[in-house]
C-alpha cells in the first residue's frame, strides 16, 4: 500500500510541476503583454523573438521554480503519509528529475529550438 501511495505522490508531483511551469509562463506572458495570454498564436513570436540566452534563462527558471514548488509538496505529502526520510527522498527525486529534464532540454534545444530560433533570426547563424 505504501508503494502505491508513493507512486501517487510522485504522479501528483509531476502534475504540480507542469501546472506550476504553465502558470509561471502565463504570468511572464501577462507581465510582458496582457493580450499574449489570450492569443496563443502570438506566443511563438514572443518566445522566438527573445535572444537564445534569454530563452535558456526562462526555461531553466521556469523548470527550477516549478520543480521546487512540487518538491515542497512532495516533502509535505511524504511527511504527512508517514514515510521515513521524507526530506532525503524529496531532494533525491528533485535532483533526479532535474538531471533528466536537463538532458531532455539539451536534446530539445539542439534538435528543435535552435532550428526554430534560426527561422526567426536567419542573419545570426546557428551558433549556440
Amino acid at each position: 500500500m505504501k508503494l502505491i501511495l508513493f507512486l501517487i505522490i510522485i504522479g501528483v508531483k509531476s502534475l504540480i510541476t507542469k501546472a506550476a511551469a504553465l502558470g509561471l509562463l502565463f504570468l511572464i506572458f501577462f507581465m510582458k503583454d496582457r493580450a499574449l495570454c489570450f492569443a496563443p498564436s502570438r506566443w511563438i513570436w514572443f518566445i522566438f523573438g527573445l535572444p537564445k540566452k534569454q530563452i535558456k534563462t526562462y526555461a531553466v527558471f521556469l523548470y527550477t521554480v516549478s520543480a521546487l514548488l512540487s518538491t515542497v509538496f512532495m516533502w509535505y505529502a511524504l511527511s504527512f503519509a508517514g514515510f521515513r526520510y521524507a526530506s532525503a527522498t524529496a531532494v533525491l527525486i528533485f535532483f533526479a528529475g532535474f538531471a533528466a529534464r536537463g538532458f531532455q532540454f539539451y536534446k530539445l534545444w539542439n534538435r528543435y529550438i535552435l532550428d526554430e530560433w534560426n527561422k526567426y533570426h536567419p542573419s545570426e547563424g546557428s551558433s549556440t
